[in-house]
């Protein structure tokens, strides 16, 4: 039997510790793998340990933005690999631990690394690994020590994104992996590494709202004067070189550097390109306002469509053709005004004539909303014109709200020749303000009106009232009905005798309309004389012979209370009897009145009754009023 000598049994130890501490690291359920060694040495076994060590940064928290995303959001992010340990390794990036959502299957990605796409695919998709075959995949690998790659992510939602994605939370996980060669992806020795995201979309299917200043979206700088085009204008350092360009331009997924911002017609460059966008509000009124020049050419004109339909073209604008032009050539702000809804929409910018434009901005914002019912009313009528002209016609509108209402787009039905009346683009009716449209302005012979007391909002000579009466429908920019003035079975008041007296509203609209018989109606605040002509134009309408008004006083004074001038303001939409009853219900009778000037005395168990019991009184019968239930009242007046 062979007998070993101390330094002997002391290799044999090293020996067998080595081989349990490999065992129990090729054995590690962790994610980090290590590579081993043995060596000896002619006095002594040295061991050592080096390791393979993947790491995964970026100094982003997260996507950005990441939440409030509609069709056509976008964010980005930049991770860095980096090889933290003293192993050589290739590696992969890939999408991992995803949501089960539509939010999550409908968002895309793109990945770029040192200028080069390396992917742009769905994001559920995404996995991308070293490939020495590929020269877009061959540079994913890291040599030993410390080293690191970086990547630029960009995840969008894409333009046509249906309402399933709506209200939404995304959850992801990006992760790098690394493996050694020859061996594959997960086996060996390898390390893995990931980071979190999380992006969170709109209710755009909710409830819409329509903000009035909101900004659907800008492309350029408004505030960055437009300068040498070679600095300002995304060219790429020489005249006559064209950079590449998105078309079309998607809002919120394409970056302002590719935009057109450059177009050539004699080299066909940029003269026909779309703008893709979501809108996710309320049916809203939209302004879209282009900024470009000419350059050089003599006469340039542009044409905007939305959706297929043209909204309108550029006046001619001229260049400027001496040397040195890009130093002082001319701006220009074109403005559209167009209805927009809810939903995807595509612009297009037409080149007509010319030779080439540098635009500067481009911005669409909205300027008005879609009218409830009721928000603009049709006020006042004089629908059998004016002792000066039969076609001395006009029309008031009352804005019956808090906010100002732009009425683009706005039309009466009826109120032209036998067909509609368009209201001008630019028209806007201030919260709780009038709007006169009439055949004439103040100071022309064939109007009666004070020429220097009333001014018409809208002058036309389109305005066409039939004297036996004729349905008038006020229809907002998204042809909503507004509000109605019944007179398809003639005129329900008005005056067209000797003397020429309006139809006013009355001060509960749903009640109907009277005729404006008051004396201050023919006052000379409204027309050149105290003639024949009655009505109250651009003011409040005069309540003297008011149905809602009469009927209320008549209740008023048979319940024993004061008469009151003006109506509350019931803005309900109620019929008259309603009305009259609700007005009823919330006026305190002469009982409750006397019962709250009524002195109780006694005390009570909290104020120290010696038994407890609630004090009692005796009724007085000098106070007492019997009166009749509200019931009957009603019932009489509304019946008289």
């Amino acid at each position: 039997m062979r007998t070993l000598n101390k330094k002997q049994i002391n290799s044999v130890f090293l020996k067998i510790v080595a081989a349990a501490v490999v065992g129990a690291l090729l054995s590690s359920t962790t994610a980090h793998a290590f590579f081993y060694e043995d060596s000896e040495s002619s006095t002594a076994n040295v061991f050592s340990s080096t390791s393979l060590d993947l790491g995964l940064a970026s100094d982003e928290d997260n996507f950005e933005p990441n939440d409030g995303w509609i069709p056509g959001s976008s964010a980005e992010r930049i991770f860095f690999v980096t090889n933290e340990g003293d192993l050589p390794f290739v590696y992969g990036l890939k999408y991992t631990n995803g949501d089960s959502n539509d939010l999550c299957e409908n968002t895309e990605l793109q990945v770029m690394y040192d200028g080069d796409e390396l992917y742009n695919d769905k994001l559920e998709d995404f996995d991308i690994f070293y490939d020495s075959g590929d020269p877009f995949l061959d540079h994913m690998m890291l040599p030993a020590g410390p080293d690191e790659h970086e990547y630029y992510f960009k995840i969008w939602l894409p333009i046509d994104t249906n309402g399933d994605a709506a209200d939404e939370t995304c959850n992801f996980d990006i992760a790098a992996y690394a493996w050694q060669e020859p061996l594959e992806p997960y086996t060996g020795f390898w390390d893995e590494d990931s980071l979190s995201n999380e992006i969170e979309s709109a209710d755009w299917e909710g409830d819409l709202t329509c903000n009035i200043g909101e900004t659907v979206f800008m492309i350029g700088d408004e505030d960055d004067p437009m300068e040498n085009p070679v600095d300002e204008l995304n060219w790429p350092g020489e005249f006559g070189v064209f950079p590449d360009f998105a078309d079309p331009f998607v809002v919120g997924t394409n970056n302002d550097n590719e935009f057109p911002w450059n177009s050539n017609y004699v080299k066909d460059e940029a003269t026909d390109f779309d703008i893709d966008f979501f809108y996710a509000g309320k049916d809203g009124l939209a302004k879209l306002t282009i900024s470009w020049s000419p350059g050089r050419s003599a006469a340039e004109q542009k044409e905007v469509f939305l959706d297929g339909d043209s909204v309108g073209t550029t006046p001619n604008r001229t260049g400027v053709s001496t040397a040195g032009w890009w130093e002082n050539m001319p701006r220009f702000e074109d403005e559209f005004i167009f209805p927009l809804s809810q939903g995807t929409h595509t612009l297009n910018l037409k080149h007509l004539k010319g030779d080439g434009t540098l635009w500067d901005w481009v911005e669409l914002e909205i300027i008005g909303c879609s009218a409830g019912e009721g928000d603009v009313i049709i006020n006042e009528i004089m629908w059998m014109g004016s002792d000066s002209s039969f076609e001395d016609e006009w029309v008031e509108l009352y804005n019956d709200t808090d906010h100002d209402i732009n009425l683009d787009y706005w039309t009466i039905d009826n109120a032209g020749d036998g067909s509609k009346l368009t209201l001008p683009v630019g028209s806007v009716i201030p919260a709780h303000s009038y709007y006169l449209i009439s055949n004439f302005a103040a100071d022309d012979g064939d109007s009666a009106l004070s020429d220097t007391n009333i001014s018409p909002d809208y002058i036309t000579g389109d305005l066409d009232l039939d004297n036996d009466g004729e349905t008038l429908t006020l229809k907002d920019a998204f042809e909503n009905t507004v509000d109605e003035a019944d007179g398809g079975s003639g005129w329900p008041a008005g005056e067209n005798g000797d003397d020429k007296k309006s139809m006013e509203r009355n001060d509960v609209p749903s009640t109907g309309w009277h005729t404006c018989t008051d004396s201050e109606c023919n006052d000379t605040d409204f027309w050149d004389s105290e003639g024949d002509n009655y009505g109250t134009p651009k003011a409040e309408n005069k309540s003297e012979n008011d149905p809602s008004q009469e009927l209320l006083q008549e209740i008023l004074e048979d319940i024993g209370e004061p008469v009151l001038d003006v109506v509350p303001n019931l803005e309900v939409d109620l019929s008259a009897e309603e009305a009259v009853e609700e007005t009823v219900e919330d006026i305190p009778t002469q009982d409750a009145v006397i019962k709250e000037e009524e002195t109780v005395e006694g005390t009570s168990e909290e104020e120290g009754s010696p038994d407890g019991t609630p004090p009692t009184t005796e009724p007085d019968e000098e106070t007492t009023v019997e009166e009749p239930a509200e019931e009957e009242i009603t019932e009489e007046i509304v019946n008289e």
